[in-house]
């Protein structure tokens, strides 16, 4: 789950075509929705409640699938709001809440993105 959040996080400094951050982050929003639903609803085994012991003797437990459907809903809403920033800003930042524009030089020729 790292990699993906990594990947879209640092769509500003891959100097890419806006629509491949576009498809890239609708890919990635699409499959965590997915998952979301998938575990929210405990479709992966509705008769387990999925806890987890963490001590021997059954005193700790831990919700697992509880767990899973709400961080796979936050990595949701990450991407959808990543990918909808990426279509609204264009061509400047994402995150950054002052926008600047970047300026890119590659073999001294300009090339604004």
């Amino acid at each position: 789950m790292v990699l993906p959040v990594i990947a879209v996080s640092l769509f500003d400094g891959y100097h890419i075509k806006i629509w491949n951050k576009i498809v890239f982050g609708t890919l990635f929003s699409l499959f965590y929705t997915l998952q979301a639903f998938i575990w929210t609803f405990n479709f992966v085994d509705p008769g387990n409640d999925g806890l987890l012991d963490v001590t021997s003797n059954g005193l700790l437990t831990y919700p697992v699938i509880a767990m899973m459907g709400s961080s796979t809903r936050i990595l949701a809403i990450f991407f959808w709001k990543q990918t909808l920033w990426s279509i609204r800003r264009r061509n400047r930042c994402i995150n950054v809440r002052t926008s600047p524009y970047l300026h890119w030089i590659v073999d001294r020729k300009t090339i604004n993105s």
